[in-house]
This record gives structure tokens, C-alpha cells and sequence, in this order.
């Protein structure tokens, strides 16, 4: 009984045990099935991958994702699939949401194998870098590439090169492409970046084979020709960008037009970039050339319908390559052709989408413009520049884009004071002075000193314009601070050229000012800019600064030293028209003029005559290069000056002859001044030829050239006033009454309305010519009211009229003595005793 219990029990037990083994059996069978599904569908999802079909891939990774909790044995590689899928998701459709979806699955993937797998964790670490690097395109581009180039550092720790060496490749590849593009970002550190990716690229291809990685090789190849080329920019230039070009050429021997068109266009693209970037640097016409050839083959790819991004950037370099080529060739067809190119690009690059490509092509469309305003259209050409200008500022100004920002400035002002200087408007030119403030108070300028120079020139026009003390005060002090960044030592024409403009503005302040300092200052600043010209054989340069020198030196004269002065103005003025003999009559006539200005005051101190008939000659040669019919302002006040020679020649020898010649001058000058535009030389010519009149009249015809004396003299008084002129008008005053007293001498007709008429304009003198502000003045017209009075006292009121006379007289000898005007004191003295005589004479009878 017992043993037959215990064969059941055991004949159970073995029952249970073969069902038991049998049910581990199915089990095992089933999990075997379900893990040959899940490599199998792992493996078909990596097979869709390599097809580039992520999104099935991802669908069925996300299945195998859902069952990772009972099955972690494949979570990396599905976790890391998921990561790659998701990625190139967000590349292809440009879906950042995909991007950032793909970190999270990556992250995962590298916690399961941290520590555990080395390779395999550097291989995630790489596919989450990539993940990060293509996130930066969208969103928070530092931050982005500085994880990726932390994720792919922290990679390159975990692996060696011996042990993997095509990921350690592809790390360092990562690596040298983020530190590249960040370098764009953190302009401050920009060397240290490039010197990195160069550093990173070139450990890439040590480890990428050309033969067995010809692809990675080749990328690997173009990215280091480009960060090459950026790394020229900060040092070692030549060498940088022969590499960047020895670099693309490699790659270009891969990335053929029929195998791999758009790396092939890429290459192409990178290589135009380097051969224009080697022509800045050396100027050579074969790297233009060279660049333009690569830039058309790219064109051989880019569409603008298919690819309308690409073909826009082709065409943007077009127009810089364009610029270029005209500044090298100065030839306005290239201009035209760089504002093409503009256009086409524009066509892409709105305001809107392409903000700062839009402002770039639109800054050097001001460029091209203001250039070509060089050759054709000039003021349409500047305002062309200008408009393009305002488009720039749309995008870059204040604080954004700061440099580009105040290279627009630079550019707008100008252009601006170009547009200022044809349309002769002062607001353009205050404009132009807005734009220049804010790089005067900036590193630029000290970059860029040439901003001081235009600044100077802005106020120094402003200040010619508006006749203001205050622009000519600034001009000095910002060529003074302009000085400083041009010295003579290393640049001798720069620093000679602002000695010069200083020279200019000191001059026309002290004749503003009448401060005799500044005179002396100018012919400091310019005798400086002529020693300099002279050594560097600048004769155009020495021309005009001969004649600014002899300006100053005639304006010294009239302070200091005035004959030996005087005889360096003359010589200046000689030595500038022996450099200027074929030059145009606008440059000549000035110099001939003043030439004949300084002789005509030198005849004051010595040999009268000879210099007289000199000043004559220059300026007879001043008016010869005028064209016939001419009737401007600058041609009356020369033959104004011809006149007034001859009107001091009349006392030195053939007074007649002289005075006639006179006459004629100042008659012509009339016609060629207008009374309205000019009227204060309009009436000093009228004034002139009334002088003159007044002492023809000696020689015969009294009464006619008297009556023509005083209607110019009554004309000149037109004019005159106290206010404006209030030392003419007494001048004329009194060359008036003596006009009505010699015309009252020479005819009986109407002698006391004429005496009466001098009485009353020598009255009228002595109104402006008081005893305190004018002495010698107030005497001579008291001399002349005393003769007025004494001939009328012979046709009326006897005995009052010689009282007057007496009086007048007396008021002159108050002035007139013996010390200090001895010939007119002895001619009033006359006057006197003759009054008195005839008063004697009356009481006798």
C-alpha cells in the first residue's frame, strides 16, 4: 500500500516535472520567437534607416520602445535609433520639435551604457552632439553648439584612437565644425575657436582614410579649408588662406559635378570665398578671376527655382567679386554688374526672411553707387547710394551690428558730404555731421582716423557757408586731434595735408577775428605742409599750399613786419604759379590776382611805380583767361582792382592817361556787378569812379565830369548807410561835398544850391566821423566844411558864413598839428589867416 503511494507520488511528481519542463520548453520557444522579432524588427528598422525612411523606422522603434520594461536587453541600441531617427526627422523637415524630441531618447540611451560601454557610449555622446549642432540652426544657437562641443569632448575621453579610430574621426570632424561655427558668435574669442577646429579637422584626417572614407575625408576637407580661411583674418594670412585653398582643392578632387553635385557646388562656393579673400590680401587680378570661375561653376547646380537659398548667396558674393574687380580695373561696367547681382539676390534675401543678408547687399549697393558716381551721373549716382544706405540702417543700428552699423555711418557721411558739396546745401552737410558725431566719440575713429579728416572738411565748408566763428573753431580742434593719428615721421602727405587745412582754418579765423595770432599760427602749420610736400614731390599739393601761404602772409602784414611780409606773400605767390603754368583758369586767376594785390601794396614802401605796373601785368594776365562775354562777380572786382592801380599810378606819372584808364575799369566793373547780389562792391565802384571823375575833372570839361561825379557818389549812397557801412558812407559823404564845392568853383550856375549841397553832405560826414572815434577824419572833412563856407561867404551872409569857416578851421588845427601832420597843418594854418585876413580887410573898409 505505502509503495504503491509512493510510485504515485513519484510517478506525479515526475508528471509535474515533464510538464514543468515542457512548459519551459514553450517559454523559452516563445521568448526566443519574441527576441528574433524584436532583432529582426531592430534590424529592419535600421535597414529603413540606412534606406533614409526614419519615419517608418521610427514607427517601428517606438514599438519595440514600448515593450523596453520587460525587455531592457536592446534599450541603448533602440533608445539611440530613436535619437537618429527623430534627428533626421527635424533636419529633413526643418522640425525643431523633432530635434528637441531626439535628445531625451539619446540621453537615455547614454545612461543605460555610461561606464558599461565605452564605444557605445562615445558613439551616443556623437549622435546627441550632431543632435545639438542641428538644433543650433533654430534656437539658441551658443548654447546648442556649446553643447555639442561638450558632448563631443566628453566622447573623446571615453575612446582612443587606436580602439576606434573612425568615431574618434568623426568626434573630432564634430568638434572642429561647432568650434568653427561658434567662433561666429563669440567674436572675442573667434581665435581661439578657429585655431581648436583647425587643431580638431586636422586630427580628423589623420584618421580618415581617402581611400577607405573618401566621403568623410572630403567633408572633413572642405570644412577645414573654411576654417582656414577665417582663421587668415586674425593671424598669418597668406599662409591661412593658401592652406584653406590647398584644403578645398582636395576636396574637390572627390566632390565631382556628376557624383555628388551639391558638395561639388559647396567646394566650389568655399574655394570663390578664399580666392576673393586671397585678392584683399594681396590684390592680385588672378585670384579675381579664379574666384569668379568658381562662383559660375556652383551656378552649374544652383537653381533659382530649386534652389533659390543657394543661388541667392551665389549671387551676393557676384556682387562683392563685381565690386572689386572695378576698384581693381576702374572700370564702371563691373559696377553695373555688382548692382545686377544685387538685384538677384535681393530677389531672395527680403527684409522680412533675410533680414541681415538683405541690409549686407543693400551696404554694398552704397558702395557701388557712390563709385560709380565717380564716372557717370554723379548727384543720381550719390542719391542711388544714399537710399541704399537708409535701407541698411533698417537692420543694423545702435547697438546692433555695431561695426557694420558705423561702417554704414562712415559711408552715409560720405556720401552725404559729397551730395552737400554739388547741391551746395548746408543741411545735407549738417546731416553728414550727425552721421560723423557718434564715430568721433567711438574706437572707430581710432581705427579709422581718416574721420577726423572729413570732420575737419565738414565745418571748415560750414564755416565758408555761413561765415561761423564757431565751425572754423571746431575744424581746428579735430584736425588738431587728427594730427595725432598722422604723424609726419610715417605719414608725411597725411600729416601735411591736415598742417595745410589747419593752416587754411587759422587763416580765415584770424581775418574773422582779427586776432594776429592765428595769422602767425597759419604760416606755422602751412610753412610745415610745404616742407613736407616739397620732400615728397608733391607739386599739385605744394601749389595750392603756396598760394594758402601766401594769403597768411599778406594778412600778417597788415599786423606786423608789413614790407617783409608782404615780400613773402609775392614769393609764394611766384613760386605757386611757376608749379601751376598749365593748369585751368580757375586755379590761375585767383593767383594772378592776389599776385597783383601784394605788388600794388609793396608800391607803398619803395620803387612806386615799378611795382604798380607789375601789379597791372598780373592782373591784365587775370583778366585775359576770362571768356569773352563774361559777366560774373569775380570779373568786376578785377577789373575793380585794375582800376584802382592805375587810380595810384595817376600820381606817380601821366596823370590823365591813368585816370582814364581808371575811369574805363571801373565803368566795366559796374557792368559786371550787380546791385542787388553785390551791393557793397557795387557802391565802393561807384564811390571809386566819383574819386576819379573828381580829379579829371582838373584836366578840363569840369563841369560835365562833376555832374558825373556826384550822381555816382548820390549812387554809391544808394547804398551806404550808417548801418551798413558806416565809414563808407561818411567817406562819400565827404568826397561829395567836395564835388558840389569844385563843381560850385568850376560853373556859376547854381554855385550856392551846389555850396549848400556840400555844406549839408560834409555835415552829414561828421555825423559818423566824430572827434573821438575818427580824428584825423573828423579834421579833413572840418577842412573841407571850412572851404565850403568861405566860398559861400562871398555870395551870402558875409560875416556868418566866415565865422563858420573860421570855426571849421579851427576844429581841424585842433587835429592837424605841426608834430604830427605838418603838411596839413600848415594848409589849415593858411586857411586860417586868410579868414582872419579877410576879416581885417571889412573892418579897414
Amino acid at each position: 500500500m505505502t509503495t504503491h503511494w509512493i510510485t504515485a507520488i513519484i510517478d506525479g511528481v515526475i508528471v509535474i516535472f515533464a510538464a514543468f519542463l515542457i512548459f519551459m520548453a514553450l517559454q523559452w520557444k516563445r521568448r526566443h520567437a519574441a527576441k528574433s522579432a524584436r532583432t529582426h524588427s531592430l534590424l529592419h528598422a535600421k535597414q529603413l534607416m540606412a534606406q533614409g525612411r526614419y519615419a517608418e523606422a521610427l514607427t517601428q522603434l517606438n514599438a519595440l520602445a514600448s515593450t523596453l520594461g520587460r525587455h531592457p536587453k536592446n534599450a541603448v541600441d533602440i533608445h539611440l535609433c530613436q535619437g537618429i531617427c527623430l534627428r533626421e526627422i527635424g533636419i529633413f523637415q526643418r522640425e525643431p520639435d523633432s530635434l528637441r524630441a531626439a535628445i531625451p531618447q539619446l540621453e537615455k540611451a547614454y545612461k543605460l551604457c555610461a561606464n558599461k560601454k565605452p564605444i557605445v557610449a562615445a558613439k551616443v555622446l556623437y549622435e546627441l552632439s550632431r543632435c545639438y549642432l542641428a538644433l543650433a540652426d533654430f534656437e539658441s544657437k551658443e548654447i546648442f553648439l556649446a553643447k555639442a562641443i561638450a558632448a563631443s569632448k566628453e566622447a573623446i575621453a571615453q575612446i582612443s584612437a587606436k580602439a576606434a579610430p573612425t568615431l574618434w574621426a568623426q568626434l573630432h570632424h564634430q568638434q572642429g565644425i561647432c568650434c568653427y561655427q561658434i567662433s561666429h558668435i563669440r567674436r572675442d574669442e573667434a581665435l581661439p575657436f578657429l585655431t581648436n577646429s583647425v587643431a580638431a579637422l586636422q586630427e580628423a584626417l589623420n584618421h580618415f582614410s581617402e581611400k577607405k572614407q573618401p566621403y568623410e575625408w572630403a567633408l572633413t576637407q572642405l570644412a577645414l579649408s573654411h576654417s582656414y580661411r577665417d582663421l587668415a583674418n586674425y593671424e598669418n594670412a597668406q599662409a591661412n588662406l593658401d592652406a584653406s585653398v590647398e584644403a578645398a582643392t582636395r576636396a574637390a578632387g572627390f566632390f565631382t559635378y556628376k557624383s555628388y553635385p551639391s558638395s561639388y557646388a559647396a567646394v566650389q562656393l568655399s574655394l570663390g570665398d578664399t580666392y576673393l579673400a586671397l585678392f584683399k590680401n594681396e590684390a592680385g587680378g588672378r585670384y579675381l578671376s579664379r574666384a569668379f570661375r568658381a562662383f559660375k561653376r556652383t551656378l552649374k547646380v544652383y537653381h533659382p527655382e530649386l534652389n533659390p537659398l543657394e543661388y541667392a548667396r551665389v549671387y551676393q558674393r557676384l556682387q562683392i567679386l563685381f565690386e572689386l574687380a572695378a576698384k581693381a580695373t576702374n572700370k564702371s561696367k563691373y559696377l553695373r554688374r555688382s548692382l545686377d547681382s544685387a538685384d538677384i539676390a535681393l530677389s531672395v534675401f527680403t527684409l522680412k526672411r533675410y533680414p541681415h543678408n538683405y541690409a549686407s547687399i543693400y551696404f554694398h549697393k552704397g558702395i557701388c553707387f557712390n563709385e560709380l558716381a565717380n564716372h557717370t551721373d554723379t548727384e543720381q549716382n550719390l542719391t542711388s547710394a544714399l537710399s541704399a544706405l537708409n535701407e541698411t540702417t533698417k537692420v543694423y543700428f545702435g547697438r546692433t551690428h555695431h561695426e557694420i552699423y558705423l561702417d554704414t555711418l562712415w559711408l552715409r557721411s560720405q556720401i552725404l558730404y559729397r551730395l552737400a558739396d554739388l547741391k551746395q546745401s548746408h543741411e545735407l552737410l549738417s546731416q553728414a555731421l550727425v552721421c560723423l558725431k557718434p564715430l568721433l566719440q567711438n574706437e572707430f575713429s581710432k581705427k579709422n582716423p581718416q574721420v577726423y579728416l572729413l570732420a575737419g572738411d565738414i565745418y571748415q565748408k560750414l564755416a565758408d557757408w555761413q561765415h561761423s566763428q564757431e565751425h572754423l573753431e571746431e575744424a581746428i580742434d579735430v584736425y588738431e586731434v587728427g594730427l595725432a593719428h598722422f604723424p609726419a615721421v610715417s605719414v608725411p602727405e597725411e600729416h601735411a595735408n591736415i598742417q595745410c587745412q589747419l593752416g587754411k582754418c587759422r587763416l580765415t579765423l584770424g581775418i574773422l577775428t582779427g586776432q594776429a595770432e592765428l595769422f602767425l599760427q597759419s604760416v606755422r602749420s602751412l610753412e610745415t605742409a610745404k616742407a613736407l610736400f616739397e620732400a615728397e614731390s608733391k607739386d599739385d599739393r605744394l601749389q595750392e599750399t603756396m598760394s594758402i601761404l601766401g594769403q597768411a602772409y599778406y594778412q600778417l602784414a597788415s599786423v606786423e613786419n608789413k614790407q617783409a611780409n608782404l615780400e613773402k606773400a609775392l614769393s609764394c605767390y611766384q613760386h605757386s604759379l611757376q608749379l601751376c603754368q598749365n593748369q585751368k583758369p580757375e586755379i590761375l586767376i585767383p593767383l594772378y590776382r592776389n599776385q597783383g594785390l601784394i605788388l600794388k601794396s609793396l608800391s607803398r614802401y619803395k620803387s612806386k611805380q615799378a611795382y604798380l605796373e607789375q601789379a597791372i601785368q598780373a592782373f591784365q594776365k587775370a583778366l585775359k583767361l576770362y571768356p569773352e562775354e563774361n559777366s560774373s562777380p569775380e570779373h568786376g572786382l578785377l577789373l575793380m582792382h585794375l582800376g584802382e592801380t592805375y587810380l595810384e599810378l595817376a600820381d606817380v606819372t601821366e596823370k590823365e592817361y591813368n585816370l582814364s584808364r581808371a575811369k574805363n575799369y571801373f565803368e566795366k566793373a559796374v557792368d559786371n556787378l550787380d546791385s542787388k547780389e553785390h551791393p557793397l562792391d557795387y557802391a565802393r565802384t561807384q564811390n571809386l569812379i566819383g574819386n576819379t571823375l573828381l580829379e579829371l575833372a582838373d584836366f578840363g570839361n569840369s563841369a560835365i565830369l562833376l555832374n558825373e561825379a556826384i550822381h555816382a557818389f548820390n549812387t554809391a549812397l544808394g547804398i551806404y548807410s550808417p548801418k551798413n557801412a558806416p565809414e563808407n558812407y561818411a567817406d562819400t559823404l565827404n568826397a561829395l561835398g567836395v564835388a558840389y564845392q569844385n563843381l560850385a568853383e568850376a560853373s556859376p550856375k547854381n554855385r550856392e544850391i551846389n555850396l549848400l549841397n556840400a555844406i549839408q553832405s560834409l555835415k552829414e560826414a561828421l555825423r559818423i566821423y566824430t572827434l573821438r572815434d575818427y580824428p584825423s577824419e573828423y579834421a579833413m572833412v572840418q577842412n573841407n566844411l571850412g572851404s565850403a563856407y568861405s566860398l559861400l561867404a562871398e555870395t551870402q551872409h558875409r560875416d556868418q558864413n566866415l565865422k563858420l569857416a573860421l570855426k571849421a578851421f579851427e576844429e581841424a588845427a585842433r587835429i592837424y598839428t605841426p608834430k604830427d601832420y605838418p603838411d596839413n597843418a600848415r594848409k589849415v594854418r593858411m586857411n586860417i589867416e586868410k579868414i582872419r585876413g579877410r576879416f581885417r580887410l571889412q573892418v579897414k573898409s
